[in-house]
């Protein structure tokens, strides 16, 4: 697990933000977060699968973007691994 500081540089969706980090020797770090136990409504894939897109999604990611835009947050990072493992006895 790694946590720390980071400031909002840009919010993608109602559930995924791009963290930046402190500048070192060149240009900050960057990294992109998906929050826990948020689903946001999706947006489309392009333009002509506009009506795959689910209601909301706008508002919701616009909503996330006022509100945490340019500040600064603390995150934590988990990842989490799942295995599926085939086995002959398995049903």
């Amino acid at each position: 697990m790694s946590s720390g500081f980071a400031t909002v540089k840009a919010v993608l969706s109602g559930d995924t933000v791009i963290l930046m980090g402190v500048p070192k020797n060149g240009p900050p770090p960057e990294r992109q977060v998906s929050l826990s136990y948020v689903k946001a409504p999706k947006f489309a894939n392009n333009q002509k699968a506009y009506q795959d897109e689910e209601p909301f999604a706008w508002e919701s990611r616009e909503y996330l973007r006022k509100l945490i835009i340019g500040k600064k947050v603390k995150f934590n990072i988990f990842k989490l691994i799942f295995f599926i493992l085939k086995s002959p006895n398995c049903l």
